[in-house]
């Protein structure tokens, strides 16, 4: 059943298309480049073309739609923003087809099928592997909790081609074209996974991206969990060991491979992580640096004697700055820090933080 938070996000949108009807035909509106905020739709047709201040309200209701757990755990971010900009499309009717249907009617339609994708489209069972770190490969392959550790070798990394090459051999390309992309995941799965320890984890999900981040959430628990016994268990305790994720200790790629179980899918993500740069103070760029407060906190931080509301503000930064640090590998943990530093600077120091794991941060 939805929630009534989720109506309470779905209202939300039904209000911000009403304020879009009335401003006109959006797609024929002239802003100048700095007013523009955002353009969505189909390139061959007409654009929608939304201000600043429209696309602040914008991701103010994506974000209040992906804050429920009915949603996150079943849709990536990116498919539930598809979905609310066919919803703005179509009630706004853009492409000109819907003429003959009264405004308050379209809408009222986009908003019950919007509903419905988001609650009620079926989910699809998914196995997410993913490389980790911090695993010797004596005791493998071992299931703890819901994760499967494993290394990957030349006889077990046949079970990961396995399902892709069926996937592929179900596409109509000419057989060297089906050779090559074969032959390129093949080699790319070797020179990533092979040799190194794997954890795969079956999740459900609607989509490949959502059915990645559930199942880091289901073995950044999991390896809480083991990293929390680690020292207790391990014959030498005291060396630190630990199970991260790639590129917690270092810069690395990161490869995300997840296999649709019925009907077949397959979803991969290849992306950096881990932090690529360095701070460079000679790169801070002055006016900006000021706007956003950056020499005021380096006098507050230089004071020997701050006032209340100075300690308030570096206690909310700092928290902030914690948030920012995790945000990219632990978006939970960065979500929390993030509503730490909110609660900080409006309540100080007076209230006792709970940890939990609130919904993922993109």
């Amino acid at each position: 059943m939805t929630s009534k938070s989720i109506e309470s996000a779905l209202q939300k949108l039904k209000e911000f298309i009403v304020n879009l009807e009335g401003k006109g035909d959006l797609s024929k509106r002239k802003l100048e480049p700095f007013e523009i905020g955002l353009l969505f739709g189909h390139y061959d047709e007409d654009l929608l073309v939304l201000n600043r201040e429209e696309t602040n309200e914008y991701w103010e209701c994506l974000d209040e739609l992906y804050s429920f757990k009915e949603i996150y755990k079943r849709h990536s971010k990116r498919a539930v923003e598809l979905l609310m900009q066919k919803a703005i499309l179509c009630a706004l009717d853009i492409k000109h087809e819907l003429t003959d249907m009264p405004f308050e009617d379209r809408l009222d339609k986009v908003i019950e099928e919007t509903r419905k994708k988001l609650i009620t489209d079926p989910l699809k069972p998914w196995v997410v592997h993913m490389r980790i770190e911090g695993l010797a490969p004596e005791g493998l392959p071992y299931k703890f909790g819901k994760v499967n550790f494993w290394v990957a070798d030349e006889n077990n990394l046949d079970e990961l081609k396995k399902p892709y090459n069926a996937i592929i051999d179900g596409r109509i390309d000419p057989p060297e074209t089906k050779l090559t992309l074969k032959t390129e995941f093949e080699n790319s799965i070797k020179k990533y996974f092979l040799g190194f320890p794997i954890a795969s984890v079956k999740v459900s999900a609607c989509d490949g991206e959502a059915a990645c981040s559930t199942a880091r959430r289901e073995l950044r628990l999991t390896m809480d969990v083991i990293n929390f016994y680690s020292d207790i268990l391990m014959s030498t305790p005291g060396l630190g060991a630990q199970l991260r994720f790639v590129g917690e200790l270092k810069p690395t790629s990161e490869l995300l491979l997840a296999f649709g179980i019925n009907p077949p899918f397959f979803y991969l993500s290849h992306k950096f992580v881990g932090s690529l740069a360095l701070v460079s103070f000679g790169k801070v760029e002055s006016v900006r640096a000021k706007k956003v407060g950056f020499y005021r906190i380096n006098e507050i931080l230089a004071k020997d004697d701050r006032n209340p509301l100075e300690e308030r503000m570096l206690a909310s930064i700092q928290w902030a700055g914690r948030a920012t640090v995790e945000r990219q590998q632990r978006p939970e943990d960065a979500f929390l820090h993030y509503a730490i530093a909110l609660e900080t600077i409006i309540l100080g120091r007076q209230v006792d933080f709970p940890r939990f794991s609130g919904h993922p941060v993109s």
